[in-house]
This record gives C-alpha cells, sequence and structure tokens, in this order.
C-alpha cells in the first residue's frame, strides 16, 4: 500500500483479493500496472532521481519477517535482500536523499535485534553499521547523506545519537529517559524532534536541548511510570498519589500489536486513570516489539495465550508482593490489546472484574473475511494459513470460542468503519455475548 510522486508521475500500491499490485501513473494516461505479487508490498519510497521503487514485500509469504524490493520504473525486479547471516527480515528501507545515490538504509535481526546496515541494490555491496548500542536500533539519513540518525529502543524508552558516515563517530544527542517520536535534520543541520516522557508532557528539542514551552502551563503534576522486569516481563508501573499499598484499583494495560510496545511517554488515558486512583500497569508481554526478535515471536507458538500467560504471571507476583488487591483489577487495552482483553474475560474469567477493549478483535475467522489484504497476509503467517485450511487455529484464538466463560461486564469501542480491527466481526462476538 502506499503511494510516493516524482516530477510528472507517480508509483501506487494496491491490494485486491490478496493481489498486491505497483501501478506507474503519468501526467494525461491510464494507470499501468508494472508489478503484481501474491506477496504484500509495502512502498518505502522513490530514489530521489526517480529512477527506482522501493518496497517493503512478504518474502516467501512471510509478512512478519519481510525482504526489501528494488524495481524500475518498467517493473523490472532489480535486486530483493531478505536478511543477513542465514537470518531472515530486512526492514524499514530508507533511500539516501543524495540524487544518484542509490544506497538505502536497511535493518537485520542477526543479532537477535535490529540493527542498521546500508545497502546499494545496485552493486549490492552491503555495509553493516558497526555501533555499540545496544537493544533495537533503527536508522535514518540526515538530510546531506553524511551521518544517520539512530533511535535506540532499550526497556520502553529510547535515546537519539548521530553516526558519522566517513569516521564511524557517534555523538549522543537525547538521552535514554523518555521516548523519541521524530526526528530529522533543519537546513541548519541541525538535528530537530520531539520527545516525551511519562512526568513530562512532550517537548521539541534541537540537538541536545529540549526546548520550552513558554504558553504552556500544565493544570496538575504528572505521575511517571516506573520500569519494572516482572517475571521476566517488562512493565511500567504507573501508581496514584496519596494511597497506601495495596492499591485498592488496578488496570493492566496490555499493548496494541506486534508493530508496537508500552513506551515510556506522556499518555493522557494512562494519566487520568491514575488521577481517578488507578493503579495502572502497562505489560510488554511476548509477542510485542522492542525487546528483540525472539520476545517478538514467541507469541507465534500460540497466538493470545501466550501473551495472556504472560499477564496472568505479573498479575499474580503484584498480588502476592502486596501491590494490588486481589479482586478489584480491569483488564484493558486497544486493537491488539483489545483483542486480548477479550480473550482474557472468557478464559481467565476469575481474574478480571471488567475488561476495557478498545477496536478489538472478537472473531477471527469473521475478521479475515473482512479486513485488509495486508492483514489477512499477516493472519495466514500467524495462524500458518487460512480460516478453510486451519480453522483451529483461528477458533482457538478467537476470543468467540470462550464467551459463554465470561461472567464481567465487557465494554467494547469499535470503529463504524474500521478496515482493520473490521466491525462485522465485533457484532457477531457482541450478540454472542449478549
Amino acid at each position: 500500500s502506499g503511494y510516493a510522486t516524482h516530477g510528472e508521475y507517480a508509483v501506487i500500491t494496491t491490494g485486491a483479493d490478496d493481489v498486491f499490485r505497483v501501478y506507474l501513473v503519468r501526467t494525461a494516461e491510464l494507470p499501468r500496472c508494472i508489478f503484481e505479487t501474491p506477496e504484500y508490498l509495502k512502498l518505502q519510497g522513490l530514489s530521489p532521481d526517480g529512477a527506482f521503487i522501493l518496497m517493503q514485500s512478504g518474502h516467501a509469504l512471510d509478512a512478519l519477517h519481510p525482504a526489501q524490493l528494488v524495481l524500475d520504473l518498467q517493473g523490472f525486479k532489480i535486486r530483493e535482500i531478505t536478511g543477513y547471516d542465514g537470518v531472515i527480515g530486512c526492514w524499514s528501507g530508507v533511500w539516501s536523499p543524495i540524487s544518484g545515490d542509490h544506497q538505502i538504509v536497511v535493518h537485520f535481526e542477526h543479532t537477535g535485534y535490529a540493527k542498521p546496515a546500508i545497502w546499494c541494490p545496485i552493486s549490492n555491496e552491503l555495509q553493516i553499521i558497526d555501533c555499540p548500542l545496544s537493544g533495537e536500533v533503527w536508522a535514518t539519513w540526515d538530510r546531506t547523506g553524511k551521518s544517520l540518525l539512530l533511535t535506540r529502543h532499550q526497556q520502553g524508552r529510547s535515546d537519539l545519537h548521530r553516526w558519522y558516515l566517513e569516521d564511524s563517530r557517534m555523538e549522543l544527542l537525547q538521552p535514554l529517559d523518555g521516548t523519541i517520536f521524530s526526528s530529522e535534520t533543519n537546513s541548519d543541520d541541525r538535528v530537530t524532534g520531539i520527545w516525551s516522557g511519562s512526568g513530562s508532557y512532550a517537548q521539541a528539542f534541537l540537538d541536545s536541548t529540549r526546548l520550552p514551552v513558554p504558553d504552556f502551563k500544565p493544570s496538575r503534576p504528572l505521575a511517571p511510570w516506573e520500569y519494572r522486569e516482572i517475571v521476566g516481563v517488562p512493565c511500567f508501573l504507573a501508581r496514584p498519589s496519596g494511597q497506601s499499598r495495596p492499591y485498592a484499583k488496578t488496570v493492566i494495560e496490555v499493548y496494541g500489536g506486534f508493530g508496537f510496545h508500552h513506551v515510556d511517554c506522556y499518555n493522557a488515558k494512562i494519566q487520568s486513570l491514575v488521577d481517578h486512583g488507578f493503579l495502572v500497569v502497562l505489560v510488554n508481554t511476548r509477542g510485542c516489539n522492542g525487546f528483540g526478535r525472539a520476545w517478538r515471536d514467541a507469541t507465534l507458538a500460540d497466538i493470545g495465550h501466550t501473551e495472556l500467560k504472560d499477564v496472568a504471571r505479573v498479575r499474580e507476583v503484584l498480588v502476592n508482593a502486596g501491590e494490588m488487591v486481589d479482586d478489584c483489577s480491569i483488564i484493558s487495552g486497544d486493537s491488539w490489546g483489545g483483542y486480548m482483553a477479550l480473550l482474557a474475560m472468557g478464559t481467565q474469567p476469575s481474574l478480571w472484574r471488567a475488561a476495557l477493549a478498545g477496536v478489538p478483535v472478537g472473531d477471527f475467522e469473521k475478521a479475515y473475511s473482512e479486513a485488509t489484504p495486508l492483514i489477512r497476509a499477516f493472519n495466514r503467517v500467524q495462524f500458518g494459513g487460512t480460516p478453510q485450511t486451519h480453522p483451529s487455529a483461528y477458533h482457538r484464538a478467537s476470543p468467540l470460542a470462550y464467551v459463554d466463560a465470561i461472567t464481567a461486564p465487557v465494554m467494547m469501542l469499535v470503529g463504524k468503519h474500521d478496515c482493520l480491527c473490521p466491525p462485522g466481526q465485533n457484532r457477531r462476538y457482541q450478540c454472542a455475548l449478549k
């Protein structure tokens, strides 16, 4: 999916009937399909000179471990890179900003964590960026093409470095005390971006300086989060002030999908719950990103149930440690987190007093028939095939299969035109719940 323009033409990628196509559209001409494949495609961009197209592709029908694919404007495949050092997967390609320099920043997981490299699809030369940072490291170019901006993710926080390609020198710009949401270089070759932490509202920064917002007057102080690994599961705890332990009310917030994890940042939802006296525990279970390949892919062995095992273990430790009351906890989440909230209510009914499920999936079989081609491509990897070829896998993962066990209230927030978590399957779940 996606589009990009250059001069008098554009490139558009589409998906329909589980076939992905690339179209070249020139001014005053009809669109022309130049490439099609059953593997999912995501347009990454045109090279600055407009000669080549970069796509992220579900290589070998594996949408969770993609490849980077380069085409010319006739749809001819120039080169594809699928991984490094025997480890399948190549993510997030970005062209060099210099016209005629056909180098691309890509990311591999050969160390177990995302690390950047520079690849030239024309010559097939590959340069691994040997930076000394632990955790996941994601890179983008500065506007001169002479350095990379490195955002490192570790323990739910991120910092920012600048890596100079000429001499492999690295400069720290922003420390590991919150989350970097964006960064780029301006016309003066200074690095600008947005940072936020749980105890602070969002701030712009310039190189290493965070800029004040003089006209902004916060209504109240914020509750900073505590990072803790509980039985090996990365968590953040946001505590209400003026209350003693065990906390009488707890919300356990689960993460929102394979490409997401809870990060240390300003979050209005969490702050409002804390303001109302809730202990909020943000749980980064197996299946989320940000903590390495093995942690993310562990959920594929038992979709949904793997994550809820982690949630139940974290909850048990907090109850036994006297930090939360056993019989007054709510599970909450959005998207994939909403799905897990519904699944928990049916598979762990004794643990939860209520569920808050935002844009969830209640029935994977029905959702597959309604979803976009990209989501279906992901589902086929998650469950080993389609609902027709692997019905038991879809059934076991679906909250609908356990709806009869639910004994507590469930609140669902559903998007009327949501194509990622479509409404029809949630209506089916709602009818079964009634």
